[in-house]
């Protein structure tokens, strides 16, 4: 019948519905953009979904009854009250920038949602090969530099911050190719 009769063929056969298409991986996150396979796509789902190994409560050491999502929704909510407060006080001329940008942003994100609570202060400089590298604050007992700075503070400008000997000089200077 089928080769006689191909239409009525199809006319006779009960037609499936279509099933209803999942959203892809790729289209599922509207910030993520999957490249490579490094992160698949049906991981990234997992991760998302709270269903990735490592994600349970007890893995964070959640005391009961709070989830997760409670705490990320927690810490995001004080980096947001942070950041408000940043933003409110940074154009004011009584406080200088460095407290508004370092002390009341950058430290208190660090220590207050990321709990790097040992960061320390310091004037050291970081050796590398003959060249020195200012050094703002260190954690873990100052095995991890920080070079924190405020924000309008280009990375490529030469300050006298960064320089030794009276020298100005650039905290980041661009890769320039030879």
């Amino acid at each position: 019948m089928n080769a006689i009769f191909p239409v009525a063929a199809t006319l006779l056969r009960p037609e499936r519905p279509a099933a209803p298409k999942a959203a892809s991986a790729e289209t599922a996150f509207t910030a993520i953009r999957i490249e490579g396979g490094l992160f698949p796509a049906e991981f990234l789902q997992r991760i998302a979904a709270l269903a990735a190994p490592g994600q349970a409560a007890e893995d964070y050491g959640l005391p009961p009854g709070r989830t997760l999502r409670d705490e990320i929704g927690r810490y995001w909510t004080i980096a947001e009250a942070l950041w408000k407060d940043y933003r409110r006080n940074q154009p004011r001329a009584d406080i200088p920038a460095e407290r508004t940008g370092v002390e009341r942003w950058l430290l208190r994100l660090l220590r207050e949602v990321f709990g790097q609570v040992d960061i320390a202060a310091t004037t050291s400089r970081a050796m590398v090969g003959d060249r020195s590298f200012p050094i703002t604050h260190g954690i873990h007992g100052g095995m991890v530099p920080l070079l924190l700075m405020v924000a309008g503070r280009g990375l490529d400008d030469r300050h006298a911050t960064f320089g030794e000997d009276g020298h100005r000089r650039a905290p980041m200077p661009r890769c320039r190719s030879t």
